[in-house]
């Protein structure tokens, strides 16, 4: 259903293009593993170039991914140095003042890693007045009722622990 909704959004695109025969071109910043990056050959890769580059083999579409600096991503869509950004890119009332955003074509939750011989305090006591990640708004609450889930790592040989919130 996502690929769907994303595939309206290129539409919409497409529609406004000057040509029917334009290639659509998109920015990332080519920065941000596994969303977009680098390859060693120096071209763009990564999840959202994969879900790009196929939504527009579904429309019979040419698309192009151009690396853009983080800070200049919505300035040069405001200038049409590109038709979309296809970057992992918060909404925010400010950015929203500026440009339209597609439906979410992925979310990502916070979660705790641990190994499974660490001894991890999960009870609600535990996180009283503690935060997660970066800032405020990523505060983890810890009367979530999801499973935890146990998964094995590929980089390691011990089996880890995913504390979803």
């Amino acid at each position: 259903m996502k690929i769907r909704l994303m595939a309206a959004l290129l539409g919409a695109l497409v529609a406004t293009a000057a040509y029917a025969d334009q290639t659509i071109r998109f920015a990332t910043e080519g920065a941000f593993p596994p969303f977009n990056e680098r390859a060693p050959d120096g071209s763009l890769a990564g999840f959202e170039i994969d879900l790009g580059m196929a939504l527009c083999a579904k429309m019979g579409r040419q698309c192009e991914f151009i690396a853009q600096e983080w800070d200049g991503m919505i300035p040069g869509l405001l200038a049409r140095k590109y038709d979309g950004i296809f970057a992992s890119m918060s909404i925010t009332e400010e950015r929203q003042k500026k440009i339209d955003f597609s439906n979410k074509y992925y979310e990502s939750g916070g979660v705790f890693v641990a190994s499974t011989s660490a001894a991890v305090d999960t009870s609600d006591k535990s996180w009283v007045g503690r935060r997660s990640a970066r800032s405020r708004r990523a505060a983890i609450s810890a009367t979530s009722k999801r499973p935890i889930p146990m998964r094995r790592s590929s980089r390691t040989r011990t089996p880890t622990r995913f504390i979803s919130t």
